[in-house]
């Protein structure tokens, strides 16, 4: 329904021009300097052969004209190379206070109280702590110039209801409050500082050499295996077209067979203690066996042996190659058969080996954003950093309430406890 000249214009107004709205405002720019032109040689003439208070006060009315047009042209100039505009004016941001426990586990799937005690462990880029005694520091963002702030709760609410739910920044804003603009810029700042912080953690498993609980007490017929290891494919839009902006992709470099999709790939992995390894990400035509050996994951389980004295290996299908730190499901030579101890033990392993399965559909379920594939454009968003991320808060989320592994290892009680702040400490012991 278009608006009416009675209808008030709303307090948030996208300006983004497209290329025929910029070919408009071009040329209504050029008609206004060709106006201001042609006062400014009036004005010229009536300076030459003034002679009369009158033509003194034609000439300031012209020059007054001539000033209101070069304004109206830096107005629309502005608009061309802003592309948007940046207004705050949509409210504040709503803060934890603003909802009930049921509505806050429901929008950001942390209890309140965790919530804080996730905030007081993590760090900004600086390796400030994101909150000190119950106080949310202030984050600082922005290009030099167009710096903005914002308190690290609400930086962090709009992380995770942005990845919990696949919507539109318009229902975060309900939500939320504030700008389109405003929420965008902070999901960006606060997925990169994480990112780039956190990555380690997610992708390093030296980190848990102390902690290399075995599968054994399970009934694995296996006493060194530390891991199950899979490849994960993250579908996404069909790279290219005007909204490719920062890379320049073409669709079959992206594009899975297998799955018939585009997309980007990585590789995960599931400790006995609940916790995920991510690797990534690739282009989505790339093998696993390709992601494992530029994943460093040999080599990481090769330094974690030689620091304690026995090899460890991890588990995985049978895609993966041969290798003395891989063991995997038995497959038949061409034109043979498995005999009957094969299969058996392949019955056995892969009751083991779905949890790597369920890992992957239970983060997907708790943070859903990651299966919209119509709403992640690789080139103009950071498509590659989502589903890394989403691992971090899974494994946050697994130390507050579990997963179905801890449930069932509990019950062995072969789960080492583990908090939130020695989980982040491994990051900075990574760092360092």
């Amino acid at each position: 329904m278009p608006l009416h000249r009675d209808t008030p214009r709303p307090s948030v107004r996208r300006t983004f021009l497209y290329h025929g709205e910029k070919y408009k405002v071009r040329q209504q720019i050029n008609i206004l300097l060709l106006m201001a032109l042609g006062l400014e040689r009036q004005r010229c003439i009536l300076w030459r052969s003034s002679s009369s208070f009158e033509d003194i006060m034609r000439i300031k009315r012209i020059r007054e004209r001539i000033s209101l047009l070069l304004l109206m042209v830096y107005k629309h100039n502005e608009s061309l190379n802003l592309g948007y505009q940046r207004s705050l004016s949509g409210g504040s941001l709503k803060s934890h206070s603003d909802f009930t426990e049921v509505e806050f586990v429901e929008e950001f799937r942390f209890r309140k109280h965790h919530f804080f005690e996730m905030l007081h462990a993590l760090k900004d880029e600086h390796g400030r702590p994101m909150a000190n005694d119950g106080i949310p520091i202030i984050l600082e963002f922005g290009k030099q110039g167009h710096r903005s702030h914002v308190s690290a709760d609400k930086a962090l609410m709009i992380l995770l209801r942005k990845l919990g739910v696949s919507s539109r920044w318009l229902d975060i804003r309900r939500v939320m409050g504030g700008s389109r603009t405003y929420l965008s810029d902070i999901y960006n700042y606060m997925l990169s500082v994480l990112y780039a912080r956190y990555r380690g953690v997610v992708s390093n498993a030296i980190v848990w050499k102390d902690d290399f609980p075995l599968f054994h007490s399970m009934g694995c017929p296996h006493d060194n295996i530390v891991m199950f290891l899979d490849g994960h494919f993250d579908p996404t839009c069909r790279p290219g077209g005007e909204g490719c902006v920062n890379m320049n992709l073409n669709d079959y470099e992206t594009f899975a067979g297998k799955e018939r999709l585009h997309g980007l790939k990585y590789q995960g992995a599931i400790l006995p203690n609940g916790m995920a390894l991510c690797w990534g990400p690739w282009l989505g035509t790339v093998h696993d066996a390709t992601m494992l050996m530029q994943s460093g994951l040999l080599e990481q389980l090769s330094a974690a042996s030689d620091q304690l004295g026995r090899q460890y290996c991890a588990f995985s299908d049978s895609a993966y190659p041969a290798s003395c730190f891989i063991e995997k499901i038995q497959k038949p030579v061409p034109g043979g058969q498995l005999s009957r101890l094969q299969r058996q033990y392949n019955a056995l392993m892969s009751r083991f080996r779905i949890v790597i399965e369920n890992t992957f559909g239970e983060a997907t379920n708790y943070f859903s954003a990651v299966r919209d594939r119509y709403n992640k454009k690789m080139g103009s968003q950071q498509v590659g950093k989502m589903f890394p991320i989403v691992m971090f808060f899974y494994n946050l989320h697994t130390i507050f309430y579990g997963n179905q592994i801890t449930a069932y290892m509990e019950s062995e009680a072969f789960v080492s406890p583990i908090t939130v702040a020695a989980y982040l400490a491994k990051a900075d012991d990574d760092h360092a």
